[in-house]
């Protein structure tokens, strides 16, 4: 199955602006058009059981030998690797995952931050390749997206 660049926007925008309050929300679209980079005219549904399996060979088999180098091989990297990891593994026959960044708190410490997206049968759902950890979804007043870890996300563009 395949999901139309304008499905995909959509679904990522309403995202962007369920994780703020409803009397900014309108004033923060704006920005988030800059910010999304769609460049395919459809994107493979990749089924989750699929996605899982993946996660499993990285957390297993390629996390390991990775090792964390701040402003050498940091988040950006990691989560450009996933993605060509992810076409290599799936024989270069979906267009599923894409990049995506913004804000990483954790408590009241926060830094920029790179993360991947993918679009799976299940919707639009976030990765964190340090981890291999696909990010949940918690609803609280706004959207946050959030790792098991305590971590918080805030999406502030996507490249796909």
């Amino acid at each position: 199955m395949f999901v139309k660049w304008y499905e995909l926007l959509s679904k990522l925008r309403t995202i962007y602006m369920l994780q703020y309050p409803p009397l900014i929300r309108w004033f923060k679209l704006w920005r988030f058009k800059d910010r999304v980079f769609i460049t395919d005219l459809e994107y493979v549904e990749l089924p989750m059981e699929a996605l899982r399996g993946f996660l499993t060979f990285w957390r297993r088999y390629v996390l390991p030998n990775l090792m964390y180098r701040s402003e050498v091989f940091d988040c950006d990297d990691f989560s450009a690797y996933l993605k060509a990891k992810a076409y290599e593994y799936f024989d270069f026959q979906v267009n599923s995952f894409g990049l995506a960044y913004g804000w990483l708190c954790y408590g009241n410490d926060c830094g920029y931050h790179m993360w991947n997206v993918a679009v799976t049968d299940a919707g639009v759902v976030f990765v964190e390749p340090q981890l291999g950890e696909i990010l949940k979804y918690r609803r609280n007043g706004t959207l946050k997206i959030v790792s098991d870890d305590g971590f918080t996300y805030t999406l502030d563009g996507v490249i796909i």
